[in-house]
């Protein structure tokens, strides 16, 4: 997949969405093939609210990576990823992912 079709899906994610908001993430990510299954060597000694604090200046790989980790928190912590799409934290990630597909 290109760039400009990444970079369409994720403009996709930025229309508001109630309902399955974690299935929906997961499965951009998955068609994009950017889900990142060893994602934890990029946090190690980082819990998640530690981790984010790198979605500023992270490249297209390491939010790949930060939204993997914000998938599988949920998975252990459910509702974690609603919390996180809430406070803006996950849209962030996506924002960062587009600005760097430009």
């Amino acid at each position: 997949m290109n760039k400009k079709e990444k970079k369409q899906l994720l403009l996709n994610l930025q229309v508001p969405n109630t309902e399955y908001k974690d299935e929906v993430f997961y499965k951009v990510l998955q068609e994009m093939d950017d889900l990142k299954k060893d994602y934890n060597k990029y946090f190690i000694g980082m819990d998640v609210d530690k981790a984010l604090e790198l979605t500023a200046t992270a490249n297209y790989e390491l939010c790949c990576a930060l939204l993997t980790l914000t998938l599988r928190e949920d998975y252990w912590n459910e509702g974690s990823f609603d919390e996180r799409y809430k406070a803006g934290q996950i849209m962030d990630i996506v924002n960062r992912m587009i600005e760097l597909l430009e």
